[in-house]
């Protein structure tokens, strides 16, 4: 756990870094309570088994978001490039495919149409695949596991009507429904 901004200059240029000294192999699950520390305290975070299949390993590492919709009666899977959460919208259905694992993202007012027929395309899709998942993500029940694959998550938010909110607003205010003098 050496920091290297803590050596004095004079004792850099006198010496090189020995790696072996600097830097120091832990075992997943063997972690000392100072590695937990320095990192920021240990929490949950996705585990997902690397695979014989070079494929199958760097869509791990880059995954892939399909927008799915319907035109004229047609499923059309639009491939979303550079995506984060900001791209999943409430009304839409997605497909996130890590090879080894395919997650169903299910916005809260999506099209049961787009639904159904996602869900049987990934179901087809995976079964040429031996060994893949498949799970079903309802809006707000994220997993670690699927959020792992965006950069930076944040928790999508429900649209909210402008007009809907004065409305409102003025509901509780006593106002609708109310002649005014003049």
């Amino acid at each position: 756990y050496t920091n290297l901004t803590d050596l004095d200059e004079e004792d850099e240029q006198e010496r090189e870094l020995d790696p072996d000294k600097v830097f120091k192999t832990i075992k997943e699950g063997r972690e000392p309570a100072d590695f937990w520390r320095v990192v920021g305290g240990k929490g949950q975070y996705s585990k997902f088994s690397v695979t014989r299949d070079k494929k199958a390993n760097e869509k791990l590492e880059h995954p892939s978001l399909y927008l799915m919709q319907l035109q004229r009666h047609y499923l059309i899977a639009l491939p979303i490039i550079e995506y984060t959460s900001e791209d999943l919208t409430e009304g839409g259905v997605y497909l996130l495919d890590m090879h080894v694992h395919m997650f169903m993202w299910i916005g809260k007012r999506a099209v049961p149409a787009v639904v159904n027929g996602t869900k049987t395309l990934a179901e087809s899709v995976l079964s040429d695949r031996k060994g893949s998942t498949f799970t079903i993500i309802n809006q707000g029940e994220e997993t670690i596991e699927f959020t792992s694959a965006f950069l930076g998550w944040h928790e999508v938010r429900n649209f909210a009507d402008p007009y809907a909110k004065r409305a409102q607003k003025l509901v509780d205010m006593g106002i609708v429904g109310r002649v005014l003098e003049k």
